[in-house]
C-alpha cells in the first residue's frame, strides 16, 4: 500500500469503508483486489519512461540546431 499516491489511498479507503463499514488496513487488503496495487507501479514507471524519453528529445534537438533559444 506504501506506494500509492495520497489520491488513491483516500478513495481505495473510502470505498472500502462504504462497502465494509471496516477502516483497517486488513479490511483494505482483503477487499481490494491484488491487481490494483501493481496499476500505481506501472503509471509510475511510464511516466519516468516519458520524461526520460522527452529530455533525450530535447537535447538531441538542441546539439542538431546548435543554438538555445531563438
Amino acid at each position: 500500500m506504501s506506494g500509492l499516491a495520497g489520491l488513491e489511498q483516500v478513495l481505495l479507503f473510502s470505498a472500502v469503508f462504504l462497502k465494509t463499514q471496516n477502516m483497517t488496513m486488513n479490511g483494505v487488503d482483503i477487499n481490494v483486489p491484488s491487481y490494483i496495487w501493481g496499476i500505481t507501479k506501472y503509471t509510475f514507471a511510464g511516466g519516468i519512461i516519458s520524461i526520460v524519453a522527452a529530455i533525450i528529445i530535447f537535447l538531441v534537438m538542441i546539439m542538431k540546431n546548435k543554438k538555445w533559444g531563438g
